[in-house]
């Protein structure tokens, strides 16, 4: 089965931002109590394309101090790392479909 680069390169760039778009979140609700981090698990399917699949991290997160109750389970050091991730992610991918679109434009002009 052949699998076309730009519609493969464009799932991931999709899933990247999807990766993004649930870190960002995370940061935003860092001191929300009992908040629990959301995670984006990228990975290819049988048709050579990406999926992104969103799941609750279930870790505890510290007791608050004053309360007792459980704050968020939201590691920031952690979210820096992810976001750095799914932005050369997300590039890399940008680079893949402009470099396969030129290859193509070329290939047109050749032909005309």
């Amino acid at each position: 089965m052949r699998v076309d680069g730009i519609s493969s390169a464009y799932s991931a760039l999709v899933a990247h931002e999807r990766k993004l778009d649930a870190s960002a979140r995370n940061v935003a609700n860092a001191n929300t109590r009992d908040y629990k981090a959301q995670e984006v698990v990228i990975e290819g399917d049988e048709t050579g394309h990406v999926r992104a699949r969103e799941r609750v991290n279930r870790e505890s997160g510290a007791p608050d101090p004053d309360t007792g109750r459980e704050s968020s389970n939201v590691d920031h050091g952690h979210e820096a790392v992810e976001q750095i991730r799914a932005k050369a992610g997300y590039r890399a991918n940008l680079r893949s479909i402009e470099t396969q679109a030129e290859v193509r434009k070329r290939a047109i002009d050749l032909l005309a």
